[in-house]
């Protein structure tokens, strides 16, 4: 019967017994910290009791570490997570998509519930239809509440702050639009 391989570890000889620490099974699964799994995964790597499962050290030169993603040509880059110590990155490279964060929704199904579009436009609650293309912030909402904001605290900061940048910086620059149910302006705060 193929079982896979084995990788142990022993103190005094690897052949009295030991632990085991890594194993490839029969059907080519690589089983870090675990010796079988139901689940499918190529790789696969059990946490121990601190929950640290993988660790990607940054390089020498800048301490930068990246997981990166390849079409199945192993040449044409997807994209990639990639950490710095000034910054963390998730980055999309194939031209024209969007990013996508979802949960998991009642019976199973994904719901997408937000995305970045390749436009820069930022969609939360989206709907396969936006009620508009032309914000860089849309939100939708069916039957609740669109947004709240709180201000915890006891000094006078305040809550929002709109800036219009006009390029004369004169008067009477829509700051706040209200449009009716078919779209259009009715009226502004300037």
């Amino acid at each position: 019967t193929n079982t896979g391989v084995s990788f142990g570890t022993d103190i005094v000889n690897i052949n009295t017994g030991g632990s085991t620490r890594a194993t490839v099974d029969s059907a080519g699964k690589l089983l870090v910290g675990a010796t079988s799994t139901s689940a499918t995964h190529t790789l696969q790597v059990q946490a121990e009791g601190n929950a640290n499962a993988i660790a990607i050290l940054g390089r020498s030169s800048d301490d930068i570490g990246e997981l990166g993603f390849y079409e199945n040509d192993a040449s044409t880059k997807l994209g990639e997570i990639q950490y710095r110590t000034t910054e963390a990155s998730f980055r999309h490279r194939v031209g024209g998509a969007d990013l996508l964060f979802a949960t998991t929704a009642s019976g199973g199904s994904l719901s997408t519930r937000m995305k970045v579009l390749s436009t820069g436009q930022v969609h939360v609650s989206p709907h396969s239809t936006p009620f508009t293309t032309t914000t860089k912030f849309n939100v939708q909402a069916t039957n609740s509440n669109i947004a709240s904001m709180y201000h915890d605290g006891t000094d006078d900061n305040p809550v929002l702050i709109l800036r219009h940048q006009g390029s004369s910086g004169g008067t009477g620059r829509h700051m706040i639009q209200f449009n009716n149910t078919s779209g259009s302006a009715v009226g502004t705060i300037n």
